[in-house]
């Protein structure tokens, strides 16, 4: 099967025989260990993890209030939840009071800018990712390594 489809890829490339040197590195692929790779976090660790780490309640994350106190770890919550969960836009902005999607995108760019800017909104961002990560190890029961990062796999 995957031969098949190195002869296809080759064929498509003009080739009028498949490349050979491909074949060993398929072998080599197919002979690594299984990756363990964390599931995604669940919308309401993120939301817990935020108010474990942040100072708020659950109730402020999802309220309409916007006051600075309450906007900034909303946002931060969000911008976790795109990261983290691979829920869209849409869902997270209906997780978090019935927000509208725009929301939730200036929310990941806001915090994403951030980030790189401010020490502060980059160490409450690590912190909630990190009570997130100790959730989904209390879920799952299984050591967590982020999906870009996979066990017995040779870089």
């Amino acid at each position: 099967m995957i031969s098949g489809a190195l002869h296809a890829r080759a064929l498509a490339r003009g080739k009028r025989r498949p490349a050979t040197r491909t074949a060993p590195r398929v072998r080599d692929y197919l002979a690594l260990p299984p990756r363990i790779v964390a599931p995604p976090a669940l919308l309401a660790e993120v939301m817990q993890a935020a108010v474990e780490q942040l100072g708020v309640t659950v109730n402020d994350l999802k309220s309409p209030r916007r006051y600075d106190q309450i906007a900034g770890p909303r946002q931060i919550a969000m911008y976790l939840a795109r990261e983290m969960t691979g829920r869209s836009f849409t869902e997270i902005g209906a997780a978090f009071g019935g927000r509208d999607h725009s929301t939730a995108v200036y929310a990941h760019q806001v915090i994403g800018f951030r980030r790189e800017q401010r020490r502060d909104v980059r160490d409450a961002v690590d912190a909630t990712r990190a009570a997130v990560e100790r959730r989904i190890h209390d879920r799952v029961g299984t050591l967590v390594t982020p999906p870009s990062i996979y066990i017995g796999a040779s870089a």
